[in-house]
């Protein structure tokens, strides 16, 4: 019998990321890898603070959990160093044909001369919108380290391979589109909940800051009666509302504001919960890699709102989502209003939807991961 073919994940994203879709689509390729019977895989990290890895029993890891994943600087710096020495120790005893980096970083893990460095382009944002970042985030110079010295590239969308191909002067053949999902175990269509407030309301999902466009969502909701009066606005996730943002709300002079938008922390289970009883999703990024948010929505039969930028008109057609300008309130405000009052397009967005979502999975993300693995070693 052939030997498996050996694979090692890098710790970068189960040492600092608790829940969220990077840290997602690792968890699937690598428990899709675990049960195939032609990989062997490995992950290294102490200590993982991944809520997903902690769940699951069955994925081999050399390592340990903490619960703590508010640490300093300083600390997430230590902790890096002492995985890479750990993994580059590691890596020349088990020898892996295979090595993918989690996440970008300028310090990396020394491998054996035969093994091939991978690792996983998710967007580029940091370079097509440099003039929005604050001095301190500066990623893009740890991305274009890891890139520089990776074998091969996944990337998760074709907007983001076109991207990366055109910024970076990367070799077409050098990248592979490995497209992402949404868990339908999880996100899917549920009873309408009785005991859960604020409704109705308006669904805003995730991190808020920078090109994810927080303020044109804002604008739109203080601004018009015809929405602030009808609905509340929910922020699932991103952190409580930081002095930035309340100040803009306040500008607005509602002085009830605090009754009216209302931020909510909790795990997936949860956040489905409010997929399913939300009036509509609104999504207002100037650029997603992918975006698997709407997919969640559309899973849970929430209609949605949706800016069309970056990979998300090519990831979900105008028959499944109305798209709006993200540059426009008006637009955003006009939006809203129609699936208010037009119950048929309403309808046709959640079942077209639905239709969607079927078009990718996470067992079809491991299917294609573990294809470009083969070509690669044999």
């Amino acid at each position: 019998m052939k030997r498996k073919i050996k694979v090692m994940f890098s710790h970068d994203i189960f040492l600092n990321q608790k829940y969220g879709g990077i840290s997602r689509y690792y968890y699937e390729v690598i428990k899709f890898l675990q049960n195939h019977e032609k990989f062997d895989v490995r992950l290294v990290c102490f200590p993982y603070v991944n809520s997903y890895l902690k769940k699951d029993k069955f994925i081999k890891i050399i390592g340990f959990y903490s619960n703590n994943s508010d640490r300093n600087k300083f600390t997430k710096i230590i902790l890096s160093l002492f995985n890479i020495v750990i993994s580059s120790i590691y890596s020349f005893i088990y020898r892996p044909d295979i090595f993918h980096e989690t996440f970008y970083s300028k310090y990396y893990v020394i491998l054996p001369k035969e093994t091939i460095r991978t690792t996983t382009v998710y967007d580029m944002i940091h370079e097509k919108f440099n003039f929005y970042l604050p001095p301190y985030e500066l990623g893009w110079k740890t991305k274009e380290m890891a890139i520089n010295r990776a074998n091969f590239i996944f990337s998760i969308s074709k907007t983001t391979k076109k991207d990366l191909i055109n910024i970076m002067k990367v070799d077409k053949n050098k990248v592979k589109v490995t497209y992402l999902a949404a868990d339908t175990k999880i996100f899917r269509a549920l009873k309408p909940s009785e005991n859960l407030t604020h409704q109705p309301y308006l669904l805003y999902v995730g991190w808020r800051k920078w090109y994810k466009n927080i303020s044109i969502l804002f604008d739109a909701f203080l601004k018009d009666d015809r929405l602030y009066d009808d609905f509340n606005l929910i922020l699932f996730g991103g952190g409580k509302l930081d002095d930035e943002e309340v100040e803009i709300i306040k500008k607005y002079k509602r002085k009830d504001w605090q009754s009216k938008i209302i931020q909510v922390d909790g795990d997936d289970n949860l956040l489905a919960i409010y997929y399913n009883n939300a009036f509509a999703f609104i999504h207002t990024s100037l650029y997603e890699g992918f975006g698997i948010p709407p997919l969640e929505a559309m899973a849970c039969g929430c209609p949605s709102i949706l800016s069309p930028e970056g990979s998300i008109s090519e990831i979900i057609n105008r028959e499944s989502a109305i798209f709006f300008d993200p540059k426009d309130t008006e637009a955003l405000t006009k939006s809203i209003i129609e699936l208010k009052t037009n119950k048929e397009r309403r309808r046709k967005l959640i079942n077209n939807g639905a239709q969607i979502v079927e078009n990718y999975s996470w067992e079809q993300t491991g299917k294609q991961t573990s294809k470009v693995y083969l070509s690669l070693v044999d």
